[in-house]
């Protein structure tokens, strides 16, 4: 082993052994490390939000003044593609029919497939899609563009694992970095 990986290595074994003293413990009467403590008081603590469901609309406050409202329509599973698109092997296309709404004072103008996230069992089984024919074609979601007052329907396409059962949909404005989250379940 060369001096400089001896370093390195001696460096990070040393910073794990203190990692412990580090945070927050703190030494008991018997010397003996005891776990930092939080407590929150009760009227502090929120109760989580319910899931929608199909059809029930939201408004999600996103960055600079977005104010929109989404339904959850329809999920379309399998989705029937085009002849000219095939999922990947072992994958089949999802549809989710959504409807957006600007109720801000601006044009609404988003990426609303990096916002979206479809929930399956087993985690992580779905990732948006681009299908350029069809019923469900991404084209037009890139980027969605409404003006205020305005609505329109889409239809946002996936690709799912064909053995993952759908639990929910979730979806936050601004490219997913919007300030809050729509949650969907299809349960």
């Amino acid at each position: 082993m060369t001096a400089w990986r001896r370093r390195i290595l001696l460096a990070g074994l040393a910073a794990a052994a203190m990692t412990p003293a580090a945070c927050g413990g703190s030494e008991g009467e018997s010397g003996s490390p005891e776990p930092a403590t939080t407590t929150t008081p009760a009227a502090e603590t929120e109760e989580p939000a319910a899931a929608l469901g199909l059809g029930d609309a939201t408004s999600l406050e996103g960055l600079e003044d977005v104010q929109v409202e989404v339904a959850i329509l329809e999920v379309e599973d399998p989705m029937t593609p085009s002849s000219r698109e095939r999922a990947r092997a072992g994958r089949r296309f999802v549809g989710v029919h959504a409807r957006f709404t600007n109720e801000g004072a601006k044009k609404y103008d988003d990426a609303v497939l990096n916002g979206s996230h479809l929930v399956t069992d087993p985690p992580k089984a779905a990732n948006p899609s681009i299908v350029l024919y069809g019923r469900c074609r991404s084209k037009p979601l890139v980027p969605l563009k409404i003006a205020p007052g305005k609505s329109k329907k889409v239809c946002l396409p996936f690709q799912v694992k064909k053995k993952a059962a759908l639990k929910g949909f979730e979806f936050r404005t601004n490219s997913g970095y919007g300030d809050e989250t729509g949650k969907w379940s299809f349960e």
